[in-house]
């Protein structure tokens, strides 16, 4: 597991499309990562307002902006 004061968030956004292509990234290249999904819909539960935040180690942050800019 990767702790917390050693990892940085590399993906925070709503989109569960572009979230699980980050995953699919991530996985391909073995490099370990936690993710966490928060909701955030607290009056209006008829919308989803899901957000999703990816984060890792913080030695493997420019190489996984790198990849995911691609």
């Amino acid at each position: 597991m990767i702790a917390r004061w050693n990892r940085r968030e590399v993906f925070a956004g709503n989109s569960m499309q572009e979230f699980n292509r980050i995953l699919n990234i991530l996985s391909n290249k073995n490099i370990k990562y936690i993710w966490n999904k928060v909701n955030r819909s607290f009056f209006d539960r008829t919308v989803s307002t899901d957000m999703y935040y990816i984060y890792v180690h913080k030695e493997d942050v420019e190489e996984v902006r790198f990849l995911i800019r691609r």
